[in-house]
């Protein structure tokens, strides 16, 4: 095409994303019901390869929907998928890549452009989990009406997967934003879909909160904890990286704590599963793999697939990165017998949740 007609096509489709905004997830009802029904027909058996979980991207759609604030988290060192929309040279580089690169009738649609804002050089956003990831972990360590943990319940990941299943999900999350998101989802799916599991979203600092929590009365504590300062999820003080500024008192004020309590509250047998990655010098998950192993029996490490950015690849252009999973189990040996004894208390939901 002659360069004139195509910079015409970019400033006719600049027009049309200025005056409809950012494109955030848009999902009607039928689209809700529909996603949610592929979750709960998911095999879980195909996600597990050897060690490693390979959750497919089925249900992120519906998850990130109740999250726009996702797209804005600020990160150290690169720009939010917002701040590169809205510099009006950076969304006219973007088109221009959508129509050079994509077939016509995809081009310039919303999902191709969220697609290239969140690939475009130096540019990064929060992820949620992999919501068949978090399904067959769930499916493998705990079984049918058992109560089962959340203390960074953040972009709903782990609930929406929880809710495919006859389980008793108990998120906490500290953001105000994240837990409307959640609160609203949960609302959403009750009126569509007849939906196997319950959840109850607690807004508290899991730190503070855990502690009121009943020895024993969960079965899994399945969770994946904020990497320290990497991700500012919101400016509220609740924030564990305000509440605990340096990396060491992070460790102490927080990580420490939350992996503490989820030994006293889980019933003997039951499980605690962690991910959680190193990142930018900060050894977070071999710390927390430190603190696991003395509170707990390590069982296994998993190696999470995550779909890895273009300008992020290595030069043989692995399309994947792993982050470690870690699954810890509360043994409780009897001094007669010396055998593991499994008992799951019934937990109590939090007064005033959801």
């Amino acid at each position: 095409m002659p360069e004139g007609k195509r910079e015409e096509i970019v400033e006719m489709g600049f027009r049309y994303w200025r005056a409809r905004g950012f494109p955030y997830y848009r999902l009607d009802a039928d689209a809700m019901r529909k996603e949610f029904l592929f979750l709960l027909r998911y095999d879980t058996s195909k996600a597990f390869v050897g060690s490693e979980v390979r959750g497919s991207s089925t249900g992120l759609a519906l998850a990130n929907h109740f999250h726009p604030q996702m797209w804005r988290v600020p990160m150290p060192g690169v720009r939010s998928p917002v701040e590169r929309f809205f510099d009006d040279e950076v969304l006219r580089k973007v088109i221009r890549k959508g129509l050079r690169f994509s077939p016509e009738r995809y081009a310039l649609n919303a999902s191709n452009l969220r697609r290239i804002l969140q690939t475009y050089s130096r540019t990064a956003r929060v992820a949620n989990f992999r919501v068949t990831a978090a399904k067959a972990l769930y499916a493998r360590y705990s079984g049918e009406g058992e109560h089962v943990l959340d203390f960074s319940a953040g972009y709903g990941g782990r609930l929406l997967a929880c809710l495919t299943l006859p389980r008793v999900y108990s998120g906490i999350e500290p953001c105000r934003a994240q837990v409307k998101g959640l609160r609203r989802m949960l609302t959403q799916l009750l009126r569509l879909v007849v939906i196997p599991g319950r959840a109850f979203i607690e807004h508290a600092c899991a730190e503070d909160f855990m502690p009121t929590l009943a020895s024993g009365s969960y079965s899994l504590v399945f969770s994946s904890p904020p990497y320290f300062n990497n991700e500012c999820y919101s400016a509220e003080r609740t924030q564990s990286y305000l509440k605990f500024p340096t990396y060491e008192r992070w460790i102490e004020g927080f990580l420490k704590p939350v992996l503490v309590e989820a030994q006293r509250i889980l019933a003997p047998g039951g499980h605690c599963i962690l991910n959680i990655a190193n990142v930018k010098g900060f050894n977070i998950a071999d710390c927390a793999y430190e603190i696991g192993r003395r509170h707990f029996v390590h069982v296994k490490t998993y190696k999470l697939w995550l779909s890895q950015r273009p300008y992020l690849r290595t030069s043989g252009w692995q399309m994947h990165r792993l982050e470690p999973i870690f699954v810890f189990r509360k043994l409780c040996l009897r001094r007669s017998k010396r055998r593991i004894v499994t008992r799951t208390k019934k937990a109590v939901p939090p007064k005033g949740s959801l």
